[in-house]
């Protein structure tokens, strides 16, 4: 993995306006009450580019193929969005969730995960 991230360039990342982000905007932290859909989870929140949070949220349907009309609706509540700029960001969010999962779970969705990245870059 730390090959693969000595080749990924952060300045080759847009440079976008930041804002407050959930950090780890996957549909596994969403949480279903009576007043409707809301963010769970926020220990990884963050101020930065809405591209990561899309990512996030769209990193099981792009290197998986899960979850897609799912994660079509969720990823449409975040209103227009330039697709190009959050496939930017991918490569960090594959990397970043392949360390989470190699401490919490190592295993082939993880390799799948830095197959993807060694791809890209």
């Amino acid at each position: 993995m730390r090959r693969i991230f000595d080749l990924l360039d952060a300045r080759r990342l847009p440079d976008l306006p930041s804002r407050w982000l959930h950090g780890d905007g996957h549909l596994g932290n969403v949480m279903v009450g009576s007043d409707g859909t809301t963010w769970g989870d926020w220990e990884e929140c963050w101020f930065g580019p809405i591209a990561w949070d899309l990512a996030c949220l769209s990193h099981r349907k792009t290197v998986f193929g899960e979850i897609s009309d799912a994660t079509d609706a969720a990823s449409a509540a975040y209103g227009e969005f330039d697709q190009d700029v959050v496939d930017a960001y991918m490569p960090l969010v594959a990397l970043w969730t392949a360390a989470w999962g190699t401490a919490v779970s190592p295993g082939g969705r993880t390799q799948r995960r830095i197959d993807r990245v060694a791809q890209r870059v």
